[in-house]
C-alpha cells in the first residue's frame, strides 16, 4: 500500500498505518491518500483525525 502525505507528497512508512498513534501525530486535520493495489490503484482520501483507530487497523 502505497500511502501519502497529500501536503508533501513524502511516503508515510507502513509502521504509520500498523502501529499505535505515536504521541508526535498532530491533532490538526490530516488527511493522506491511500492508493489501494487490492481495488486496481484506487486513490481513497483518508481523514485521520475522526479515526485515530485507523492507526490500530488491521484491513
Amino acid at each position: 500500500m502505497d500511502v501519502r502525505d497529500d501536503a508533501t507528497r513524502a511516503p508515510i512508512p507502513a509502521t504509520a498505518v500498523s502501529d499505535p498513534a505515536p504521541p508526535t501525530v498532530s491533532r490538526r486535520l490530516r488527511i493522506v491518500t491511500v492508493r489501494s493495489l487490492e481495488s486496481g490503484g484506487q486513490i481513497i482520501p483518508v481523514d485521520m483525525k475522526p479515526r485515530p483507530a485507523f492507526y490500530g487497523a488491521t484491513s
